[in-house]
Order: structure tokens, then C-alpha cells, then sequence
């Protein structure tokens, strides 16, 4: 086999798997809502979160909020996919970490 095809076989796998993914894991989510083009920032932005509160499990509080966070964005991916109109302010509040405490280490 040439390795030209191959490769054109390999991507065509690929694209063929990401379109079947989306058509099982979203079947709700309308491709003309605003949202949905924000699921990958989206699922970025929940999966940074998880990640900051495993760096600071030392930090319960810090840990704490960056789960809460992570929770939030998790909610509003869930609704979009289902098809639902998420509030701006929705999207907004789940975006927004300004509000992480200073950790607080324990025996301090």
C-alpha cells in the first residue's frame, strides 16, 4: 500500500470517528445555537479546572472552589447538549475563577 493512501485512510478513520462521536455524545445540540461552538472552550476550560484543583488538593479551599468551578461548566456543557438556551450569565458565572481564595495549608 502506498504510504499516500494510508495517510488519506488514517484521516478519513479519524474524521469518520469525530463525526460519529458528536452525533452520540451531542445529539441534542443545535449546530446554529451560539453555544455550541463553545463546547470545546467549554470542555477546555472544565478540564484546566479539574486539573488546578488536583495541583491544590494541599489547599482544600483552593481545591474546593476550582472543583465547584469545574462542576459549573460541567452543568452548562450537560444543558447545551441537551439542546437547552443557556443563559449568558450562566456561561459567564461558570467561566469565572476571580474569585479563588488564598490557600489556606493546613496546620497554619
Amino acid at each position: 500500500m502506498k504510504p499516500v493512501r494510508s495517510i488519506k485512510g488514517a484521516i478519513a478513520a479519524i474524521v469518520l470517528i469525530a463525526s460519529l462521536s458528536l452525533s452520540v455524545f451531542a445529539p441534542n445540540v443545535r449546530a446554529d445555537s451560539p453555544e455550541a461552538s463553545m463546547l470545546p472552550m467549554l470542555l477546555e476550560a472544565q478540564q484546566a479546572d479539574r486539573k488546578k484543583a488536583e495541583l491544590y488538593k494541599a489547599a482544600p479551599n483552593v481545591a474546593h472552589f476550582y472543583n465547584q468551578k469545574a462542576d459549573q461548566l460541567e452543568d452548562v456543557i450537560r444543558r447545551i447538549k441537551r439542546g437547552e438556551d443557556v443563559p449568558n450569565d450562566d456561561l459567564q458565572r461558570a467561566l469565572d475563577n476571580t474569585g479563588v481564595p488564598t490557600p489556606e495549608m493546613p496546620g497554619n
